[in-house]
């Protein structure tokens, strides 16, 4: 239970980085 929590919580947070990096390269700053 403690190991799948962990990892989604894990590929959550790497989705949200991939994504704001994704808007960073999208909108000029």
């Amino acid at each position: 239970m403690y190991d799948l929590n962990a990892n989604s919580d894990i590929s959550h947070t790497k989705l949200i980085i991939a994504l704001k990096t994704a808007v960073r390269l999208i909108t000029p700053a």
